[in-house]
């Protein structure tokens, strides 16, 4: 279960990047760590992607979103681009 000091940490995290976007991602790491940083980047990209639709995405639309995502994060210089596709 995730408590009061943890959801308080992770709201912190996402409103910068909230604010920053991609740009926020380094100083996110620093103040929360990679894993809390790229989660929170990773979410709010996939957000902005897809938009108010509230339909539950399939799988076909959760594969069109990582693969966006990531390509903005390779541009951005977020992530390394590895060269491998999604399953």
């Amino acid at each position: 279960m995730i408590t009061q000091e943890q959801a308080n940490r992770f709201h912190k995290a996402a409103r910068m990047i909230e604010l920053d976007g991609a740009e926020g991602y380094f100083s996110c790491c620093k103040r929360f760590g990679s894993d809390v940083a790229g989660m929170a980047l990773i979410m709010w990209s996939r957000c902005k992607l897809q938009g108010s639709d509230d339909k539950y995405p399939s799988l076909e639309v959760h594969q069109a979103l990582m693969e966006e995502t990531n390509k903005i994060l390779v541009e951005a210089g977020r992530m390394k681009d590895e060269g491998w596709r999604f399953f």
